[in-house]
């Protein structure tokens, strides 16, 4: 868990500082609010791929791999260490579980209190939306399709125009939706302070993308700008609704005059793909050294067993190392159906190759012993099969491996 936690603040810190650095300042503002959502979807999820990429280490890197194909919960703690730890692991889960008790009492008693407006406000039907009037507004704001305006500011007229297209913006574009999206990731992430740069700076874009819209019904950017001025001072947290006078700050307003200028920097937007496939295989791939080892070469063949095998039969493969025959050893019935549904096994009884019919006859108390070798990856034989599997029926065992005699090597020869 503690491994999970690291590497997806790693990801949100990278994807953040990317932004932060090459696009905050661009008027790319679709563009950024897809990419500030897409980035914290990929900073959670990444980490949870544990792709497995299997090379082979040099020397001098081999250590690097170790620590990286290391598991995220080998703490390497001794037993006492350990308990400990399994101590110190239920605080946490407890301050885990408080904090998120908080974070969502805390984020439903402000969905209570929006809709609380709604139902207790007088709502007047207009284009896209619906007006919610309501007594000493400071400033409107909005929340799903609901534009929240004072009460008698809007019967008399006084709400400017240009305050009603900023709101009808956010309503238009469904801004409420990537606010309560990154209210949810916050619900379970509490701990996370990277989550509320992420939040500040997709309303921040919000902003630019309403301004935007007014400004293209209307090129007077200077009194745009003494209006929104004007609410500058207004005290009024909504959490979860898009407010006018967020974040009036310095930027804000340096912003509203490239609004509608031509997309520069086109190049920044591109470097979003090498960075991203950079994340994936930094948190979603996990380094892994091949650790596998290389069969050993096979052992010659005798002489006299190469002098007996016809010419246009391919050598048989290498007899299997002395052993000592304590007990008998059986296959049960399920082997004897693999090894003659398999192509992989190539089997012999008593020194003679057997077809799948052959195998299927054969019954597990008929065999006194048997034994099963893998070939090398370079022998001849490799891609017909890749086990033999020697078997000797009861007559042979008793006869010559029952006493502990060295399993006789049987010359084999291809069936005609």
């Amino acid at each position: 868990m503690m491994g999970y936690i690291v590497e997806s603040s790693l990801a949100l810190l990278l994807f953040y500082g990317f932004y932060h650095l090459l696009l905050s300042r661009e008027n790319c503002y679709h563009f950024n609010r897809y990419y500030l959502l897409g980035a914290v979807v990929l900073a959670l999820t990444l980490p949870l791929l544990h792709l497995h990429w299997y090379i082979l280490p040099s020397k001098d890197l081999s250590w690097i791999l170790d620590l990286l194909a290391k598991p995220a919960d080998e703490s390497g703690l001794s037993p006492a260490a350990a308990a400990s730890f399994f101590s110190w692991g239920l605080i946490f889960k407890t301050a885990y579980l408080t904090g998120f008790l908080v974070m969502a009492f805390h984020f439903f008693r402000n969905l209570w209190r929006l809709f609380r407006k709604v139902y207790f406000g007088k709502t007047v039907k207009a284009v896209n939306c619906r007006m919610v009037l309501l007594p000493n507004v400071t400033a409107p704001f909005s929340f799903l399709h609901f534009c929240f305006v004072d009460e008698e500011k809007y019967h008399a007229g006084e709400i400017e125009e240009a305050l009603l297209l900023h709101e009808l913006a956010h309503i238009r574009q469904r801004h409420t939706l990537d606010i309560l999206f990154l209210e949810v990731v916050r619900l379970f992430f509490w701990f996370n302070p990277l989550l509320r740069l992420y939040a500040t700076a997709i309303r921040l874009n919000h902003e630019y993308l309403s301004d935007q819209a007014v400004l293209k019904n209307s090129e007077d950017e200077i009194f745009y700008q003494q209006l929104l001025f004007k609410y500058i001072r207004a005290q009024q947290a909504i959490p979860l609704a898009s407010p006018l006078n967020f974040s009036l700050t310095k930027k804000r307003f340096q912003m509203i005059q490239y609004h509608n200028a031509a997309i520069k920097n086109r190049w920044k937007q591109l470097l979003v793909i090498p960075m991203f496939l950079g994340a994936f295989l930094l948190f979603g791939v996990s380094l892994q050294a091949q650790t596998k080892p290389v069969p050993p070469p096979p052992p010659p063949i005798p002489e006299n067993v190469l002098s007996s095998v016809e010419e246009d039969v391919p050598p048989p493969p290498p007899p299997p190392p002395p052993v000592v025959i304590k007990e008998r050893k059986m296959p049960n019935q399920e082997d004897l159906k693999k090894w003659g549904t398999s192509s992989s096994f190539k089997v012999w009884l008593d020194g003679k190759i057997l077809n799948s019919g052959e195998i299927y006859q054969l019954k597990p108390e008929d065999i006194g012993w048997y034994h099963i070798s893998g070939l090398a990856k370079n022998a001849k034989d490799y891609r017909k099969y890749q086990y033999a599997v020697n078997l000797f029926s009861l007559g042979f065992y008793n006869k010559h491996l029952k006493e502990g005699a060295p399993e006789p090597y049987i010359n084999v020869k291809k069936k005609k």
